[in-house]
């Protein structure tokens, strides 16, 4: 049996913008359209969320407190796009219902 481990699998010098790059995270605060772009950059579909606390240069690691899954960033924007949709269309029936109230008025 050969082992094989998980490290033999990791990402690993990862270039970005030039500059070669460690393990590749964001913060829980990063726009999703930057996440999206170090995603489609350095050619992962996973993302490790970390915190901001510790400070790494003086051996304090940052947690790991979620993964970002390149999928849920289509679907989430999928559903932006359908809120911003119905409250458009809930917003030209209340329109035009002012109208029709205004027409039948005589105003």
């Amino acid at each position: 049996v050969n082992p094989c481990l998980v490290s033999s699998v990791c990402t690993k010098g990862i270039s970005y913008r030039g500059q070669e790059r460690g393990l590749l995270t964001c913060f829980a605060d990063t726009d999703l359209a930057i996440a999206r772009e170090l995603m489609e950059a350095s050619g992962v579909k996973q993302l490790p969320v970390v915190n901001r606390g510790g400070e790494p240069h003086k051996g304090r690691k940052r947690r790991v407190i979620a993964v970002l899954h390149y999928e849920s960033i289509w679907n989430c924007l999928r559903e932006e796009i359908n809120h911003r949709k119905s409250v458009y269309q809930h917003s030209n029936r209340k329109d035009n219902n002012e109208e029709e109230i205004i027409n039948s008025n005589g105003y």
